[in-house]
């Protein structure tokens, strides 16, 4: 008889906590979603699009990539067009973002694509496969499973909706504060409180000013990790960040006292991560001020921070939609809006791009609003 994904998952780890007595509920979100053939996105089930549990920007339509590609342009340009222009890019998907970027690099901006070397950062062979049928029109892309694989470079690192897929630990301030840990009982997985230890203490010291009782939050000790290892690989160049998440004011408000954690299951959601095991994405919203924190602290320096929608018409998307309006068609309007409407990706989505050794830079998609004071 065959055995269910979703059973393989929850006893491989049932027996992680078995052995190990408990684990956080970090180590809860690193299996579900990353553990080999079986995690969330390291099986061979699709988590985009109509059949999956979400769509993403880049999927929504191809436009999002060419304002990408034209970002990057830009990047190239202050760079002094280098002959070699390396862009990293995590977490990419099913290949969307890079198709439609390096389809209009390869038509429009020739010379820049020359000097082009386009990496998928991919660890599921599966994706691989997906991500070379898209893109296997274009000799300049390569694949690495590991940051840590790809030798120093010059250039960009960009990714949509990465670091909100990052593990996180869940705290929860009582009398002093607490961290949430994940043991097994009764055939379920229960939460219990355990002392928070000195870093989590430290975080919300320095990020928060102080948590009310009975507050639960996030806290994603792995982003900094990830820009330890990024620092060793940038010698030069930009950070191109978009994804959904607040400033440090924001997410540690009232409002949020029960976290900003979220569950994608068939195009809906719900807050509870032990059910679907496997099956389902969960996410918790980035803070870019420890984004903003953290990269200063390794010679990341934040040139603007904003929106999605007012990043997009500073960078002129309207000006590229005049341009194909005779190859748009009427369910292309809907898509279009969605990037840019508060209710679709225009509010919800954070654009922040960091520079490393250059000079003063002035970036066209934050002319019309530019809010890293904020951060």
């Amino acid at each position: 008889m065959k055995v269910r994904k979703l059973s393989l998952i929850r006893e491989i780890i049932r027996r992680e906590i078995e052995k190990e007595g408990v684990i956080s509920f970090e180590r809860f979100m690193e299996l579900a979603l990353y553990f080999p053939g079986y995690g969330y996105y390291m099986s061979n089930r699709l988590p985009w699009g109509k059949e999956g549990d979400y769509y993403t920007a880049p999927q929504l339509h191809k436009i999002f990539g060419i304002m990408a590609g034209i970002q990057l342009k830009e990047f190239w340009e202050v760079m002094g067009k280098p002959k070699r222009f390396t862009v990293i890019e995590g977490g990419p998907g099913d290949g969307s973002l890079a198709r439609s970027v390096l389809s209009y690099l390869s038509e429009y901006e020739k010379d820049l694509f020359r000097s082009l070397c386009y990496v998928l950062l991919e660890k599921n062979p599966f994706f691989q496969i997906l991500q070379k049928d898209k893109l296997n029109q274009f000799e300049n892309v390569i694949w690495s499973e590991d940051l840590r694989d790809i030798p120093l470079f010059c250039g960009v690192f960009i990714s949509n909706e990465l670091f909100d897929s990052f593990p996180v630990r869940r705290v929860k301030m009582e009398e002093d504060l607490k961290e949430i840990y994940v043991t097994f009982k009764e055939g379920d997985f229960v939460e219990f409180l355990e002392n928070a230890s000195s870093d989590l203490k430290t975080y919300i010291d320095r990020f928060t000013e102080g948590l009310p009782k009975g507050f639960i939050t996030e806290v994603c000790l792995k982003l900094k990790e990830f820009l330890d290892e990024l620092s060793v690989k940038l010698e030069e160049g930009f950070i191109f960040t978009v994804d959904y998440g607040f400033t440090s004011k924001e997410y540690y408000s009232k409002e949020r006292s029960g976290g900003t954690l979220v569950c994608y299951f068939k195009h809906r959601f719900h807050d509870n991560p032990y059910i679907n095991v496997g099956e389902q994405d969960i996410t918790a919203h980035v803070n870019f001020s420890a984004l903003h924190i953290w990269g200063e602290e390794r010679d990341f320096q934040t040139v603007g921070f904003c929106p999605l929608a007012p990043y997009l018409v500073s960078l002129g998307i309207d000006r590229v939609i005049e341009a194909m309006k005779r190859y748009i068609e009427p369910p292309d309007i809907f898509k279009l809006k969605m990037l840019l409407i508060p209710e679709g990706f225009g509010e919800t989505h954070r654009v922040m791009i960091q520079k490393k050794n250059l000079g003063d830079v002035n970036l066209e998609g934050f002319k019309l609003k530019n809010i890293k004071h904020s951060l």
